[in-house]
């Protein structure tokens, strides 16, 4: 009987405490939101300002000694009051008329059927191999590369993303087309030089590609859990991580600011 009145009594005070905590915390959170806020008056207009401004934020982060999560907040009070930062978001829209070259075979077409929906008018460069697809962008010869990037049976397609990589190319679109004569599907990608936005392709969630140290993963993850955006795929190796997260369409703000300020050695692959 002594036992239980000492854990009853245990698990009132606890519950005291924590709705303490909770709004403690609370509190806390808005204080630092409001700092994001006010340091969003001063957003930089141009490109060359950006990186006085990211060193501003971060002896200001420092300053108020942030942990990972206090620094999502802090940047997600940015991003709701710095307006319209496109200018600094390496995302342009895509060409309504453009030339896709890919290496002719029956899914590739199926892909490039898909692919071309978007456009008003595509027109079609054949390549003879995969290379080839990829420097007739690469020298600006073809807008868009068609490349297969996972397979049902075989997983992520490495050498082809690691081609992709080779030319610096990024990801625009994706789709996933059946064979009826391996019984299982196969996702191919829309690569440009650029990252690009397509007219139409315009969802409530979007992809979100990037890569990033190993060391920074911890960091990416705080933004994740406290987003509340979901991890699509990671692949790792010794020193980098190729991530993949989806993300409401009015977030990608918020994460490029975030990037930018506590994570500038990242490379973004694809907005999509």
């Amino acid at each position: 009987m002594e036992l239980e009145k000492i854990l009853e009594i245990t698990r009132a005070n606890l519950r005291r405490l924590d709705a303490k905590k909770y709004s403690a915390d609370q509190r806390r959170f808005g204080h630092i939101r409001e700092s994001g806020l006010a340091l969003a008056e001063v957003f930089p207009k141009a490109d060359d300002e950006f990186e006085d401004f990211r060193h501003i934020c971060g002896d200001i982060m420092d300053d108020l000694e942030l942990s990972a999560e206090d620094r999502v907040i802090f940047c997600r009070g940015i991003a709701e009051r710095a307006g319209d930062i496109r200018e600094h978001i390496p995302l342009i829209p895509a060409k309504r008329r453009c030339r896709l070259s890919y290496v002719k075979n029956p899914l590739s077409d199926l892909a490039y059927d898909s692919f071309s929906m978007f456009f008003d008018r595509a027109a079609v460069s054949y390549a003879e191999d995969f290379v080839s697809a990829c420097e007739d962008v690469y020298h600006s010869q073809s807008d868009y590369a068609v490349l297969p990037v996972y397979s049902e049976k075989s997983g992520r397609l490495k050498s082809f993303c690691d081609l992709a990589d080779k030319y610096e190319l990024k990801k625009i679109l994706t789709c996933r087309v059946y064979s009826n004569t391996e019984d299982a599907e196969t996702e191919f990608a829309l690569f440009s030089k650029n990252c690009e936005r397509v007219s139409g392709n315009r969802r409530r969630e979007v992809f979100f590609e990037l890569t990033l140290p190993n060391a920074d993963i911890i960091a990416l993850m705080e933004y994740v859990r406290k987003a509340e955006c979901d991890i699509a795929w990671i692949n790792t190796t010794d020193e980098k991580a190729d991530i993949c997260l989806e993300i409401p369409e009015n977030d990608i703000t918020a994460l490029y600011i975030y990037l930018m300020l506590c994570l500038p050695d990242h490379e973004i692959k694809g907005i999509y």
